[in-house]
């Protein structure tokens, strides 16, 4: 994957500032997570559990990417890493 298009560097930083300020906004919401998924198992598709179960884990792996003791904002590598699992949660960028 390369910041290539409409992605200048100027663009990422933004969108990666937008993304953690979103993600972090969320995280309260995030920690009845599981309990939501254990008290509506039943009523949940097992397709939508999938999903949501998904999702978690890459909320999670992206505030790891954000807590990271070495993390820069617009630092090429986590930038990437940052797009790559919005991308796998659902949000396109391209």
């Amino acid at each position: 994957m390369t910041l290539s298009g409409i992605w200048t560097r100027r663009s990422v930083v933004a969108s990666i500032l937008v993304i953690r300020q979103s993600v972090i906004a969320i995280l309260p919401d995030f920690a009845q997570y599981p309990v939501y998924l254990r008290e509506n198992e039943s009523r949940i598709s097992a397709e939508d559990k999938t999903r949501y179960t998904s999702q978690s884990i890459k909320v999670h792996e992206l505030v790891a990417v954000f807590e990271a003791p070495d993390y820069k904002d617009g630092d090429p590598t986590y930038s990437m890493e940052i797009l790559k699992l919005m991308n796998e949660v659902g949000f396109v960028f391209t």
